[in-house]
């Protein structure tokens, strides 16, 4: 029987969250174990808690209690399909997590990658994976989302992570962030979904919606700014073509001549993504996937109904591959160096790959270890 590893993420309504928990789950496997994508099922006491902890979040940031949700129901249902599909997550009430690292089933948990520790959505307990006592656990490429963390706030991240054996970030706040607060090196790795090459991507997305002409694809997950608009009202003028507006419906959008809104899975967005002639986005996993198969883009800043900033995530991103002036440029004259933005897709690759390997591996030394010594830690 392989080793089982339990890996805690986030996967839903949303097409980057869907993809790099696929790519973590996927490598998972191809190193030789197991992998569960795990949930916590909530009965009706805890649903009732966490609806009075939004309803707290929201008075402390009233922005958020108006935050409208632009993803259409017909994607959702899409992502949704694909996630039982190809992530088939698999729940456990309270009890049964706490039961289940006392048992032989799993070799050691883990969690990430994405925004898994943004406090200021209030993550759940899983999320730092509390129920595991007696095994292994790591943190893959987390996230904290936004750049608020209060000294109260870091205090209870440092509290929740010190049994950590290892953990890994995807971005430099994250990291300047946990070097502070955890005992041992913190690794500054990229997403997941770097792990699958430009022909495996194509490979995976190769069933996914193909358009016989050339197009724009805009892909907004909050409101466009008006600088964004502008800049797409300028791009259609320049090519003239169809302007696909893919997932999330925004009215804004909709004067734009030769507009047309399509719904779409996971596989749709990235076949979707590989065919465009130009990309404008405000989404983090879109400008990631443009970058993979060198497709020009722009990325705006969030619209964000909320006080937090999320921008330093994409701005990194940006930065690591050379493409600073990609962000809120409505210049449309911007080439870049594909030649090394390529070699550094590849050496963050490695560097990833070789990281989750090699946790891969103290996890079932370590698990190894604690039999031979009768489950003592």
């Amino acid at each position: 029987m392989r080793n089982k590893i339990g890996l805690v993420t986030l996967y839903q309504g949303n097409f980057g969250s869907s993809l790099q928990a696929y790519s973590s789950k996927c490598m998972i496997e191809r190193m030789g174990f197991k992998c569960d994508v795990i949930y916590k099922k909530s009965n009706y006491f805890q649903k009732i808690k966490r609806r009075i902890v939004l309803i707290k979040m929201h008075f402390i940031d009233p922005r958020s209690a108006n935050k409208k949700f632009y993803l259409r129901d017909e994607t959702r249902k899409l992502i949704q399909r694909f996630v039982y599909k190809e992530l088939n997550p698999v729940g456990y009430t309270t009890h049964e997590l706490n039961d289940i690292d006392n048992k032989e089933e799993y070799t050691g948990f883990i969690v990430g990658s994405d925004q898994v520790w943004n406090l200021n959505n209030y993550p759940d307990n899983i999320c730092f994976l509390k129920f595991a006592r007696n095994k292994p656990k790591i943190a893959f490429a987390v996230s904290v989302g936004g750049c608020d963390l209060s000294k109260r706030k870091r205090k209870y991240l440092k509290k929740n992570i010190r049994q950590f054996v290892s953990i890994s970030v995807r971005e430099e706040f994250a990291h300047k962030v946990i070097c502070g607060l955890f005992p041992q090196k913190v690794e500054l790795i990229c997403d997941p979904t770097i792990m699958f090459n430009t022909y495996e991507w194509k490979d995976f997305s190769k069933n996914g919606l193909k358009l016989s002409y050339d197009y724009v694809l805009m892909h907004f997950i909050d409101k466009p700014s008006v600088k964004a608009i502008k800049f797409i009202d300028s791009i259609q003028k320049k090519f003239g073509i169809k302007m696909i507006c893919f997932g999330y419906y925004h009215d804004e959008l909709r004067h734009i001549p030769n507009f047309i809104f399509l719904d779409g899975s996971p596989v749709d967005y990235v076949s979707l993504i590989f065919g465009a002639k130009f990309i404008v986005t405000d989404s983090y996993h879109t400008s990631l996937f443009s970058i993979y198969n060198n497709i020009s883009f722009r990325v705006f800043g969030r619209q964000y109904q909320t006080k937090y900033n999320q921008d330093d995530r994409i701005l990194y991103l940006l930065r690591l591959f050379g493409l600073n002036n990609l962000f809120d440029n409505d210049r449309l004259d911007i080439d870049y160096n594909y030649e090394m933005v390529n070699k550094k897709i590849a050496e963050c690759r490695i560097i990833t790959t070789e990281w989750l390997k090699k946790s891969l591996d103290c996890i079932l030394e370590m698990n190894n270890d604690n039999k031979k010594n009768g489950g003592r830690k």
